[in-house]
């Protein structure tokens, strides 16, 4: 088997001015404060709602962890799928007026499509969350969700009413960036 690996950010898409998937936390958070009006004083989601990004980013990674943990976790696997497809589909760069999902480099795609064609087997290894690039990835790319991995956070199973049920966690299981990318 031959395989081509490909990291996502600033790869395959844009990274700048900031990653997407951070855009989309920042706009779930704005969404989620009107039912956390607490937040309207409580860093660092009052600089989110204030759109001072310079103080959200002066926070570092643990600011960042705090957001993403309120936006990507005390739901179902599904119900977090569902609400990233509906940010694709609403949601614009305000730099360019595109859809975030419209904003991959032609020539990386046009690389996926020729390696594809020629018998490669390709990945996705990034330090974005598994579940993001999971929603749009596989259409963007022609690359199966098996074979994109990337940053998780820990999931819990249960069976409810005769349902299975796989929650989202508050809990980074993995961090796939640096020293640690698989």
């Amino acid at each position: 088997d031959r395989i081509a690996v490909f990291d996502n950010d600033g790869t395959l898409w844009s990274e700048k001015p900031i990653y997407f998937q951070i855009a989309f936390a920042l706009d779930q958070i704005k969404a989620l404060a009107k039912t956390h009006p607490e937040w309207k004083t409580q860093e660092p989601f009052k600089s989110v709602i204030e759109n001072d990004l310079e103080k959200v980013f002066a926070g570092g990674k643990e600011s960042l962890l705090q957001i993403m943990k309120v936006t990507h976790s005390g739901m179902t696997v599904e119900e977090y799928q569902q609400s990233v497809e509906q940010w694709l589909t609403a949601a614009k760069d305000k730099r360019f007026g595109k859809a975030y999902n419209d904003l991959t480099f032609k020539p990386m795609r046009e690389m996926l499509t020729y390696l594809q064609e020629n018998n490669f087997k390709t990945y996705i290894v990034s330090g974005g969350g598994v579940d993001f690039m999971r929603v749009w990835a596989p259409e963007a790319y022609n690359i199966p969700e098996e074979q994109i991995i990337g940053s998780a956070l820990k999931y819990e199973y249960s069976f409810n009413d005769g349902q299975p049920k796989v929650m989202k966690l508050g809990e980074l299981l993995t961090l796939d960036d640096k020293e640690v990318k698989v």
